[in-house]
């Protein structure tokens, strides 16, 4: 019943691409042009679609605790293919974050005791696939999003090469090169690649607005931006930026150019004040992450690498073989090398492309769209005189640069099918001297490999060559043949990429998990935690059973509980903290009750084991405490200092750190404390975003908190809003005075309230310019 639901989700969604998309041509597509479309994302997710499968990495979970049950992973392994180790953080990043959504679209109290879900950036919780994708089970969504965001960069990059005079067969072959471009196929499951499809929509409602300057363009344009941004990546959207503004203002009509101006101004607007709901709250997040306060720090991009070094990344643009295949486990390049690997557009359509260059006709945009290709290609291989000039954009890291490749990705396709389209005025001799020189590239860069990989990278070239040398005059002749040299050699190598799997392995509940379920419903809602030794329980993974969990791997993630977590155990430079003692007086503190081990550990120092099964070892933690609590003794620190301190506490019930000195709090001073007033904490309830109690203080006394202090948490005491404090470096904590006082924990940031304003003035503006056009 599910892959029913899914696979009328998906035409639902195609139907409404395809009516959105016709209303952005000029002139109506032929009556095949959308079915095409809808069946091309379907050769690379097609096998998601099928009864008891999807298409999601999770086959890697098998085998490690609280899914080493034998029978679960020999079950899983067998009907799943091999694992994709290259897929680590859709693994434990984005396909949890779309479970946390499903939630709560702002708060995540399932990774790093609760951070900001919609603040991160990276989530894309309010992009219209990822909100439709809601309605399928989760281990449905995950296909639905891929195939999805694969309609939608098909049904863009048609628009484009509609709008550069293109026809529609060559339309459909740019956006068939597009959506099987390695930056889209490789980052299927990121964000990358939904900003990636939005992209070529802003290419083409610019290119309108920079021929046509108007209202209708300006909103169209902003529209389109504000999606963009929706789209959950923000540094891919401004590389993306970056390569197309250029573009469309150098395509566009000069003699209009204030116009171009003055309507870029308004659509850019107008798109601020659409993506506020998102641009703000993760705009307020990023002032407080690891990622930036790392980033303040760091040097600038490195412009002294080699030239041979930048060869060596250029090869996964003709290769994915160059560096090996992760699938079978013999990966050679590091990860990054995804932004221009996997054979990037293919061998033939740069071959489609090097001839555009020699055609007369559209000359400009020919060589446009080459500066750019030319320019994304170099710039995302690191080449030094090409990254020397970035060098001086502040906090832009290699890894980003790699990005620029995208422009590579987006300019041989269109080229390709302006070649398709004029492949009359191509001369003979320009066919056989570039696709002799292309070939001979290729067998170079294949000289290592066997002779059926060598062909399989080498016949799509001869197939183009001669499909083009064939068919002169008749564009009906050499498309056939050029669609399949092409396509099916994007397919062979993507449409396995992210590992087809049995739903069984889709985070299956297991007998342990169950057991800790039924503990925390049956105790009182105090906001008691969980936790995995070493890479027990993958964090965030949590999301999927309701459970609130410690660590955390985001880059989002909260600076100070980042410096912190050095109390849990140890902090890599990347990825998860790793827990290796399940009795560290920090996991007391942050109320993990329940612990998860691998099934060969036993009895462990200061916990007791409450189950042990072929999944998993469950340790509980007595000393776990509550959300909220009073400590003994309250002493105070300099703001910077709070955090190392804490970190040394060997009883956190006994002593909280505070920054700064308390108001109201009699003596003390940096480096002093003082004994906590007497008081108590009632009725205390905890539930994601929100904290509830009765606070009976007998005096002025300080109440602590586990609750990470991230940007939005706010405090109404008695129904009236009170400033928080800061306690241990990185948590929440109240000032109450003497007496009984209902205390009110909400995560509400200011900035969402503010964005919806925006918004709404955004869509009303939108509104009032389509009733005055109207009139």
């Amino acid at each position: 019943m599910g892959a029913l639901w899914l696979a009328l989700l998906y035409a639902v969604t195609a139907v409404a691409i395809s009516a959105l998309g016709r209303r952005w041509l000029r002139g109506r597509p032929s009556r095949w042009v959308p079915i095409v479309l809808a069946l091309v994302p379907l050769l690379f997710t097609g096998a998601g679609f099928l009864p008891g499968k999807t298409l999601a990495p999770t086959a890697s979970l098998a085998g490690v605790a609280p899914w080493a049950d034998g029978e679960l992973v020999e079950r899983s392994r067998a009907a799943s293919m091999a694992a994709n180790p290259l897929l680590l953080d859709p693994l434990s990043q984005m396909i949890p974050w779309s479970r946390a959504a499903r939630r709560d679209l702002l708060f995540n109290p399932h990774q790093g005791a609760g951070s900001a879900l919609l603040g991160n950036g990276q989530s894309a919780v309010l992009f219209p696939t990822e909100l439709a994708a809601r309605l399928l089970p989760p281990f449905r969504a995950v296909t639905y999003r891929q195939a999805a965001r694969l309609l939608i960069a098909l049904w863009g990059m048609f628009l484009v090469a509609r709008r550069l005079g293109v026809g529609d067969r060559a339309a459909l072959v740019a956006a068939a090169l597009y959506g099987g471009s390695g930056f889209l196929q490789l980052w299927r499951l990121h964000p990358h690649s939904l900003v990636a499809a939005v992209l070529p929509w802003i290419l083409a409602a610019a290119l309108d607005l920079s021929r046509s300057p108007s209202w209708r363009a300006a909103r169209r344009l902003a529209w389109a931006g504000a999606l963009g941004v929706f789209a959950g990546h923000p540094e891919t959207l401004l590389h993306g930026l970056l390569l197309t503004a250029p573009l469309a203002l150098f395509c566009g009509r000069w003699r209009q150019r204030r116009r171009i101006v003055g309507w870029g101004l308004v659509a850019a607007l107008l798109a601020l004040l659409l993506a506020a709901p998102v641009l703000l709250p993760m705009v307020e997040t990023l002032s407080a992450s690891a990622e930036w306060q790392q980033g303040r720090t760091s040097r600038l991009v490195q412009t002294g690498g080699s030239w041979s070094d930048s060869v060596d990344r250029l090869l996964p643009a003709l290769s994915l073989g160059a560096h090996g295949d992760p699938r079978r486990g013999d990966w050679q390049g590091p990860e990054n090398l995804i932004e221009i690997g996997g054979a990037s557009v293919g061998a033939s359509a740069v071959l489609l492309g090097l001839l555009a260059v020699t055609l007369r006709r559209r000359r400009k945009v020919v060589l446009a769209l080459a500066a750019v290709g030319l320019f994304g290609l170099l710039a995302g291989a690191l080449v030094p005189p090409v990254v020397a000039p970035l060098s001086a954009i502040p906090l832009v890291a290699d890894s980003l640069l790699k990005r620029f490749a995208l422009g590579w990705c987006l300019a041989v396709p269109l080229l390709a099918a302006m070649t398709l389209h004029h492949h009359g005025r191509v001369r003979r001799r320009w066919i056989l001297a570039l696709s002799a020189v292309l070939a001979l590239a290729v067998a170079t860069v294949m000289a290592g490999h066997s002779p059926a990989e060598q062909m399989f990278f080498f016949t799509p070239i001869l197939v183009t060559a001669v499909a083009l040398g064939l068919a002169k005059r008749k564009e009906a002749w050499a498309l056939p043949a050029v669609i399949v040299a092409l396509l099916l050699p994007r397919v062979a190598l993507f449409a396995t990429w992210v590992p087809v799997v049995s739903a069984d392995a889709f985070y299956p509940e297991t007998l342990g998990v169950r057991e800790v379920a039924a503990r925390l419903a049956a105790s009182e809602p105090v906001g008691y935690r969980v936790a995995g030794l070493d890479a027990a329980l993958v964090p965030q993974t949590a999301a999927f059973f309701g459970f609130e969990e410690a660590r955390s791997y985001d880059p989002m993630e909260f600076a100070p509980y980042r410096e912190f977590s050095a109390a849990l155990g140890e902090v890599g430079r990347t990825g998860w903290v790793r827990i290796l003692d399940p009795d560290r007086p920090a996991l007391d503190f942050l109320g993990v009750r329940y612990v998860f081990d691998d099934p060969s550990m036993v009895q462990r120092p200061g916990v007791e084991v409450i189950y042990q099964g072929r999944d998993a070892v469950i340790y509980e933690n007595p000393g776990a405490l509550p959300r909220l609590f009073v400590p003994q003794f309250v002493e105070l620190a300099e703001t910077g200092d709070a955090v190392r301190r804490a970190v040394q506490l060997d009883d956190f019930a006994r002593t909280a750190i505070v920054s700064g000195r308390p108001g109201g709090s009699p003596g003390g001073g940096p480096g002093g404390g003082r004994r906590n007033g007497p008081g108590r904490v009632e009725d205390l309830r905890v539930a994601g975003a929100t904290i509830d109690a009765l606070v009976v203080a007998e005096g002025p006394l300080l109440v602590a908190s586990s609750q990470p202090a991230i940007p939005g948490w706010r405090l109404w005491l008695d129904g009236v809003e009170t400033p928080l404090r800061r306690v241990n470096g990185a948590f929440l904590g109240l000032e109450v005075p003497a007496g009984r006082h209902r205390v009110e924990l909400r995560y509400r940031p200011w900035t969402w309230d503010l964005g919806r304003g925006a918004f709404a003035i955004g869509l009303g503006l939108l509104t009032l310019g389509w009733a005055m056009r109207w009139r």
